[in-house]
């Protein structure tokens, strides 16, 4: 039984964090590091992440003396996602014992059951995969409309990232799940990178560029912002390369062939996955950064390029507006000659103002354990 005297004994989901991490594995560091933080007396975390065998490089950790992590070992994450594919969901004593916890977060849209049935938060990020099902793979796709509906009907509290994705969350698990929703908007913070720009990206930054930063994907709708470049006026294409910063995706081949189809025209570089010191340097040097995406949850670019104070252009989709305001320049996604005119009117767009965006980790942190105590103490 919940003793609200004594420290909250909190189990987290730190998968997300093995490996590259996302923007699921930048909230979850960050989440996971601010409630330590910001808890230190009153609350003691465990977290979890599968390296089987220990055949992973020791991820990047929040380090606190209120964390103790444990990496399971035993469980190869084939062997889940197999069962996974099968609708089946080991419960989460099989692979960590019987530990007793009062609460626990899953911060990547599926929760995992507990034999206990101890109460629990889950993260949704989006809802891409009920809105636009066709950006997904099938297997991510049926996965997560199986997984998602039954952790946000068993759940105590939904945290999610914007207004609009709580919005989609009411629209498809009811008013109940919409007013359990907590909304975290994401805050830019200028990490401390460590290491020297590459090569590549310093020979880049050279010359005057567009960037888009993210995985290479359906979803982002790359292919028609290269469209939309090659219908630009000639002095443009002569003087702008389109940089293309991230690894390839699924399905990629369509951005593969607009880049083939228009390199007579325009100039696309692409750099692959690139580190946070070499990110941060093309937003620093970029004229303009692009995010024409068909569907978000947020959109962390939008952040990252204010901070550099750098003119956006986004596709006009909802997200975008509750995030960015009348500080940028939208247009039509899916008309590159549409895309082309909005290039060229944020290029000439002098000076952006961003509006404040100062809400915080801490705030977030804060926001969390005060729902979290508060739906404990009233079970």
């Amino acid at each position: 039984m919940y003793n609200k005297n004594m420290p909250t004994r909190l189990l987290l989901d730190a998968n997300s964090l093995v490996g590259n991490k996302t923007g699921v594995g930048n909230f979850t560091y960050r989440l996971l590091e601010s409630l330590a933080q910001s808890n230190t007396d009153n609350l003691v975390i465990t977290a979890y992440y599968f390296n089987f065998l220990g055949l992973k490089p020791t991820p990047d950790l929040p380090q606190h003396n209120n964390i103790t992590y444990v990496p399971v070992r035993f469980l190869p994450t084939k062997l889940l996602s197999i069962l996974h594919r099968l609708t089946i969901q080991l419960p989460l004593e099989f692979f960590l014992g019987f530990r007793r916890f009062d609460f626990m977060i899953f911060p990547n849209f599926v929760a995992i059951p507990s034999i206990r049935k101890t109460p629990y938060a889950v993260a949704v990020h989006d809802l891409s995969f009920e809105d636009v099902p066709n950006f997904l793979t099938d297997g991510n796709r049926s996965y997560l409309q199986r997984f998602v509906k039954r952790s946000v009907r068993r759940s105590r509290l939904v945290l999610t990232i914007s207004e609009f994705t709580k919005e989609r969350i009411g629209h498809y698990y009811g008013p109940d799940a919409e007013n359990r929703t907590i909304v975290l908007p994401v805050p830019y913070e200028k990490k401390q990178t460590k290491g020297p720009i590459s090569k590549q990206i310093s020979n880049i930054a050279q010359s005057p560029y567009l960037l888009y930063v993210g995985t290479i994907e359906p979803r982002k709708n790359i292919e028609n912002l290269i469209y939309g470049f090659a219908k630009m006026p000639e002095a443009y294409r002569k003087k702008y390369q389109l940089v293309l910063a991230g690894g390839l995706g699924w399905k990629s081949e369509k951005v593969l062939a607009a880049i083939d189809e228009t390199k007579a025209d325009i100039t696309v570089v692409q750099t692959g996955y690139i580190s946070d010191q070499d990110r941060d340097y093309l937003y620093k040097n970029a004229n303009l950064v692009c995010m024409l995406s068909h569907y978000e949850g947020f959109g962390m670019p939008v952040l990252e390029a204010a901070h550099y104070n750098k003119p956006l252009l986004l596709s006009s989709i909802p997200v975008f507006h509750e995030v960015a305001g009348d500080a940028v320049t939208y247009c039509n996604k899916d008309n590159p000659v549409a895309i082309a005119a909005g290039l060229e009117k944020a290029l000439k767009r002098p000076n952006p103002t961003y509006s404040a965006m100062d809400w915080t980790w801490d705030e977030n942190a804060s926001a969390v354990m005060q729902a979290i105590r508060a739906t404990m103490g009233s079970a």
